[in-house]
């Protein structure tokens, strides 16, 4: 969004200017979801829960 709302001559570095914006907000919500299984996955609680 920086990038579309500043233009080329204020590139943030956040996000690589070739991406769409859909694609840039589909890849967050990729790495949330990966990143809350992860610690889903690995919590001991969970895991002692069922016997994992």
């Amino acid at each position: 969004m920086a990038a579309t709302q500043l233009g080329a001559a204020c590139p943030t570095g956040i996000v690589q200017p070739d991406q769409s914006l859909t694609q840039q907000v589909v890849q967050d919500w990729l790495n949330e979801f990966e990143r809350i299984q992860l610690m889903l996955r690995t919590s001991g609680r969970l895991r002692e829960i069922h016997g994992d």
